[in-house]
């Protein structure tokens, strides 16, 4: 009764799809587990999302994985791409899980099919929604889990955007245990709807899940808040409400000043004139952090591969998402 009630109200408070649909689930995708099980009791899971062009999984994931399993984390490796045999072999040395699923639905689709596995986190005490779309950690990430566990959010991501409305953003998500045990969070994912587009995405479920948690009681809010970045580069007037995403437009700051931990793989689809020059984000990072910048160059060496990067850059034109 709990999840049907979450459902509709979850669908009709943002009307996202016909009354006639409430209540029910969307048409799953087929999934394959190639590698593994995890034991959910009492644990910390990070669901990460994956997606490899050439099916090939770049080098700075399998670092940023490394990073995860160091702060406590087992570890639920979903990739919407057919993973070569030398990458399931490689991925499965940090333990955990290993799926394949549809490329369809993005993110949220295949953390969708990771929380299937273990129950959707009611007998976690935490999990991480984490996807490959950011380039790091450029900083140990123990610390920054204490701060936030210090702050106690329900719910914490890493920056917030004020494009369309105000929310945390998805790259990065935290979930805390009275989230996880709730009938809200298996209503919102039981009530999500399969999308292709990455728009549609963004708008109904990373900017919704903001909504929607805070306002049915939730406390959530971000290792460096929008209000910080606004404070610090002194914006005025209306655009500091609306237009802004400090993850993309405030880049450096948010490394240099705040000790930000990751860099937007969508920055450096852009073209190379684009906010990072030439070179500025390798003094950026050789400057403030201790991490090798050599994944970065392997990564634009990929994108400069096969016509990936000028795909990329005509894929996420326009909006700078999840």
């Amino acid at each position: 009764m709990i999840k049907n009630v979450t459902n509709l109200f979850f669908l009709m408070k943002y009307g996202w799809v016909e009354l006639i649909h409430a209540g029910k689930t969307s048409p799953g995708c087929w999934k394959n587990i190639r590698y593994g099980s995890i034991d959910p009791e009492d644990s910390r899971v990070c669901i990460f999302s994956s997606y490899s062009h050439g099916n090939r999984v770049p080098e700075y994931v399998f670092y940023y994985l490394q990073k995860i399993r160091d702060a406590g984390f087992e570890v639920i490796f979903v990739s919407s791409s057919l993973l070569d045999a030398e990458d399931v072999e490689r991925i499965s040395g940090y333990g955990g899980m290993i799926i394949e699923t549809e490329n369809v639905g993005l993110d949220f689709s295949s953390w969708r099919a990771g929380l299937e596995e273990i129950g959707h986190g009611r007998k976690c005490s935490a999990v991480l929604l984490a996807n490959d779309s950011v380039l790091g950690p450029l900083y140990d990430l123990g610390p920054i889990m204490k701060k936030m566990r210090s702050a106690k959010y329900d719910i914490w991501g890493m920056t917030e955007n004020c494009q369309i409305k105000p929310h945390v953003q998805s790259y990065f998500l935290h979930i805390g245990p009275e989230v996880l045990r709730s009938g809200a969070w298996e209503g919102f994912w039981n009530s999500i709807q399969l999308f292709r587009e990455k728009k549609m995405l963004v708008r109904r479920y990373e900017i919704g899940f903001s909504s929607f948690f805070r306002e049915i009681g939730f406390q959530i809010g971000a290792y460096v808040p929008y209000d910080a970045v606004i404070r610090k580069k002194k914006i005025p007037g209306i655009r500091r409400f609306f237009f802004l995403n400090p993850s993309f437009d405030y880049w450096d700051v948010l490394i240099t000043d705040f000790g930000f931990p990751f860099i937007k793989r969508e920055i450096f689809r852009k073209a190379r004139s684009g906010p990072l020059g030439t070179s500025k984000w390798r003094a950026v990072l050789e400057g403030h952090t201790e991490y090798p910048v050599e994944l970065i160059s392997d990564y634009l060496k990929y994108l400069d591969s096969s016509g990936v990067s000028g795909y990329l850059r005509q894929e996420t034109a326009g909006f700078q998402g999840i």
